[in-house]
């Protein structure tokens, strides 16, 4: 199902995150990926989308920005919206 989540492997993946995101390794990391990057992202999220995309632009990291107007932080709420984007993305 794909609106269903795995709480305890975003625990492990979060609680990893945090720590990569304090020592800094987490914005270094994104300067070896060499694909494109797509941030799909709420308007409501509570992470402001300038949040994430100006540390990324400030490393030198390219990213394509889509913004889920009526959307925090669940893509599912606006599914349709999201798998518009996500479509054309693959």
């Amino acid at each position: 199902m794909a609106d269903k989540t795995d709480s305890e492997m975003h625990n492990k993946v979060w609680r990893e995150a945090t720590k990569l995101r304090t020592n800094g390794k987490l914005l270094t990391s994104f300067q070896n990926i060499k694909s494109k990057i797509c941030l799909i992202q709420g308007q409501v999220d509570p992470h402001p989308v300038k949040g994430v995309t100006i540390p990324l632009q400030e490393n030198g990291v390219s990213c394509e920005t889509y913004v889920l107007e009526k959307c925090g932080h669940n893509p599912f709420m606006e599914k349709d919206e999201f798998y518009k984007i996500y479509i054309i993305l693959v």
